[in-house]
């Protein structure tokens, strides 16, 4: 996640709201990645070029922040998945194009598995939850249904396989991509990876 260019170079005190927001999502998930979960608030309003109550008057504690920062993430999983479901006459292809850019992008989000059982009953993350739980179980009947994607695939199955991404990128980081190719060869049909099949 970047600063959004048109706001990178500009002051704190000449950004709106919504780009104090952006920039504050973006420059934690920046802290966050490098210092874990243990910096500061203070860490991130240094790093966005702001005083500490500035962040404040933004995000009213660190658990806000981690709250909007899992439930952007979750969005963006729900947009790339609406994306997919447009993709037209190959939604298998799509799927796996998701799978790979949304493993490839966990190394900038990874403190988010920690942060998630701080903040997972907090109500945006909910309903982020939500909607990104949606757009996958529709994208996962559409890839069913065209029959590429095995039958009993759920969208469950989708979270598991970057779950276990992340794990195997932390356990052998120059070759968790074998890992994610294994197991999405299991969704495909094709390759064997049907009950019986």
């Amino acid at each position: 996640m970047k600063i959004p260019p048109e706001t990178e170079d500009l002051s704190w005190t000449s950004l709106d709201r919504a780009a104090k927001r952006e920039r504050l999502l973006a420059v934690a998930a920046e802290v966050f990645t490098r210092d874990g979960l243990e910096a500061t608030m203070a860490e991130v309003a240094q790093a966005a070029g702001a005083g500490v109550a500035s962040v404040y008057r933004v995000f009213a504690s660190k658990e806000e922040l981690l709250a909007a920062l899992l439930a952007q993430r979750r969005d963006q999983i729900a947009a790339a998945a609406e994306s997919a479901l447009e993709h037209a006459g190959d939604r298998w292809t799509a799927l796996r194009g998701m799978l790979e850019t949304l493993a490839e992008q966990q190394s900038a989000t990874d403190f988010l598995g920690e942060a998630k059982h701080q903040v997972a009953d907090h109500p945006d993350v909910i309903e982020a939850r939500a909607r990104m739980a949606d757009a996958l179980e529709r994208l996962v009947a559409a890839a069913r249904d065209e029959g590429r994607l095995r039958p009993d695939a759920t969208a469950v199955d989708l979270r598991l396989l970057l779950i276990a991404t992340r794990a195997a990128r932390r356990a052998e980081p120059d070759h968790w991509r074998r890992m994610l190719a294994l197991m999405i060869d299991a969704l495909d049909r094709r390759r064997g990876g049907a009950p019986g099949g």
